[in-house]
């Protein structure tokens, strides 16, 4: 649905700009552009997703836990691996990264920084919603000895790619503002300044997690008791995941700012 409002606004666009009325060749104009092909091969991309995830999630999200349920066999994550890279590249070729007088790196750059920020927010989503939403369909609470070893798992990974986000986020930065004036002078600096502060309330919530409550939840493990610990995980991720929204919006708003770069 966004791809296609997408295409629908530039073709408003388009027409505006040449003075008629939205019809069939302003949508012709955009789609004959860099930017209009790489969105419009978005929609066959995200449609057979869809069909590789239909069904799919429930029971391969909770394989190994219990269930009976194998896990994805290998071919399927080879083919959504190479649907889901291909979709990502998308969003910097057609956005500023493509238009960068050093495409290559800001390309490269922006699609590393989307990926690893895609993965972190996954893995959010899969921990606060998905994961004991899942489990309590069986009519049981997600129990400490599977939520545990996944919070185990999962801090490493969102170390990691919070870690690449911030690095590929600075040297987008530098792409894209190129100085200390525009980044407090300019609309687009100033968006970008909310964005990092939200990003920082994240980094503060996942270092309490990462340091402090894994730590705590493998104690509770280890001495097979109850952990208050595990209520305040699952408040920390859904604040996280909150602000991962926040910080998707202010990033919307970037894509629709020309940068001062």
């Amino acid at each position: 649905a966004g791809t296609l409002l997408v295409l629908i606004n530039s073709a408003r666009e388009d027409a505006s700009l040449q003075g008629v009325g939205l019809g069939l060749e302003s949508f012709e104009r955009v789609l004959a552009s860099s930017f209009g092909q790489w969105q419009a091969l978005r929609l066959p991309l995200i449609v057979a997703m869809g069909i590789l995830l239909l069904g799919r999630i429930n029971s391969w999200l909770l394989a190994g836990a219990g269930t009976g349920e194998a896990p994805a066999p290998r071919r399927w994550w080879a083919a959504w691996f190479v649907l889901s890279a291909t979709l990502l590249l998308t969003i910097p070729f057609s956005g500023h990264a493509g238009a960068h007088d050093l495409r290559t790196t800001a390309v490269v750059n922006d699609f590393s920084h989307l990926g690893f920020g895609a993965t972190w927010i996954t893995g959010i989503v899969a921990l606060s919603y998905l994961l004991p939403g899942g489990w309590r369909r069986r009519g049981e609470d997600l129990p400490l000895s599977l939520l545990a070893p996944t919070v185990d798992r999962f801090s490493r990974v969102a170390f990691w790619s919070m870690t690449v986000v911030v690095v590929t986020g600075t040297i987008n930065t530098l792409l894209h503002v190129g100085g200390w004036s525009p980044l407090f002078d300019t609309g687009y600096g100033k968006t970008l300044l909310v964005k990092l502060g939200v990003v920082t309330l994240i980094l503060s919530f996942g270092a309490v997690n990462h340091f402090i409550l894994r730590a705590r939840l493998n104690e509770a493990l280890k001495e097979s008791g109850p952990s208050k610990h595990a209520a305040i995980l699952r408040r920390n991720v859904k604040t996280e995941l909150l602000l991962g929204f926040a910080v998707i919006g202010t990033t919307s708003l970037l894509v629709g700012t020309a940068p001062p770069a």
